[in-house]
């Protein structure tokens, strides 16, 4: 019995009353998620009763908010803390997760306290690897799904996905730039170049050309610049050269009703996924990330890994929500000691797999920062900013 109580004496936290406040918070919000929890993923008989409720209007076809839950016999003046406290739904997947993480661990925390008195008690070795391998059947698999091909079959055999297909392709609406690059949903194309080269600002050029040229919807994640910075530019170029005031008020009004939605904290890959999902809803198709370089990353033992992991998660989420993340990048000091300055796919800096995870990789160049101020082809490059196409995986539509 001695083992038995200091184990108890060191009983982990596994219970987080604050996180199952906020997921039902997020659920009044978002309530596609209702039908993947239970009530043993939450502790407080409150919780659990809510939860239940909102499983139950969910398979009616009913409409969860404070309205039906208060049907159910939910205080209505508690459901309205419990959505104060919530007031976004971008992170519930995540949260979800780790709801159902403690769910697990408590279930195998009980599993290791039975195990143990069984062991105590003089059980047989067979007795306890049967409680285990119950305990195993029962946690439930954070995982992925998969799919059959007949249901794939099923779900592309139509009209209207034929024709999706055959008009995938965006525009940038840089002439020169359209007729030699393509741009399909779930792309990840990087916008790569030394310092000074102008990636913000050619990114902040198709962003514009996307939200107010084509009324496309698009997201900015500035890692670097503040939302104001972010504004000043894009009104600055609308400004047709115009240094007043009033012709500065003219481009504000011009860009104020943009589709063109900016985040500009040092967010994580899981909060940024969490405001992609939120922002594809309201038809975001394209993400911008400048840059990626100094994105806030968590796995890997070195930067290389890192980067590595950041843009195979970005690929992911592309393909996820059927977008396309365009991420800037930083070149290596490699560039400066050849004779013409230009890059080329070695110098993507620090990882290898930046080439690999891009579908499009996209250099600029100046020319005139390297002091050569003529070309073969243009006498005066003081305005001149190439894009040089270095990959590009799909060039033509999936369906021709």
């Amino acid at each position: 019995m001695k083992y038995r109580n200091s184990q108890a004496s060191r009983s982990p936290n596994l219970i987080n009353s604050e996180l199952e406040r906020r997921v039902l918070g997020e659920l009044l919000l978002d309530s596609e998620f209702a039908p993947e929890l239970s009530e043993d993923d939450f502790t407080l008989p409150a919780h659990k009763s809510t939860i239940k409720s909102m499983q139950e209007l969910k398979q009616n076809g009913r409409v969860i908010d404070i309205s039906t839950l208060a049907g159910s016999g939910i205080d209505p003046v508690w459901l309205s803390g419990v959505l104060s406290g919530s007031p976004s739904a971008a992170n519930i997947e995540s949260n979800i997760r780790e709801l159902k993480q403690l769910k697990n661990l408590r279930q195998l925390y009980q599993t290791s306290q039975k195990s143990l008195e069984m062991i105590e008690d003089g059980a047989v070795v067979d007795d306890v690897l049967m409680l285990w391998n119950t305990a195993q059947n029962q946690v439930e698999s954070l995982g992925g799904e998969y799919y059959s091909m007949q249901d794939v079959a099923e779900n592309i055999a139509s009209e209207e996905v034929f024709e999706r297909m055959k008009n995938t392709e965006f525009k940038t609406g840089f002439i020169d730039l359209d007729l030699n690059f393509h741009i399909h949903h779930e792309d990840l194309i990087i916008i790569a170049g030394r310092p000074s080269m102008g990636k913000t600002a050619f990114a902040l050029g198709l962003a514009k050309n996307f939200a107010l040229q084509q009324g496309e919807p698009v997201a900015f994640f500035s890692y670097e610049m503040s939302k104001e910075q972010l504004a000043v530019r894009l009104a600055n170029s609308e400004s047709a050269g115009d240094k007043s005031f009033l012709g500065f008020s003219r481009a504000v009004n011009k860009i104020r009703g943009m589709p063109l939605y900016m985040v500009d904290k040092p967010v994580s890959l899981m909060d940024a996924r969490g405001i992609m999902r939120e922002l594809s809803r309201k038809g975001v198709r394209h993400f911008f990330f400048d840059y990626l370089q100094i994105m806030p990353a968590s796995h890997g033992e070195n930067r290389t890994q890192e980067l590595s992991h950041l843009t195979r998660t970005l690929k992911l989420y592309a393909k996820e929500f059927g977008c396309v993340n365009w991420v800037l990048s930083q070149l290596s000091r490699a560039v400066e000691a050849r004779q013409d300055k230009r890059p080329s796919l070695a110098d993507l800096r620090e990882s290898g797999a930046i080439e690999q995870d891009a579908d499009t990789v996209l250099f600029l160049y100046r020319p005139v920062y390297y002091g050569i101020n003529s070309t073969d082809d243009i006498d005066n490059t003081n305005n001149l900013a190439q894009v040089l196409i270095r990959k590009q995986r799909n060039f033509k539509s999936p369906v021709d």
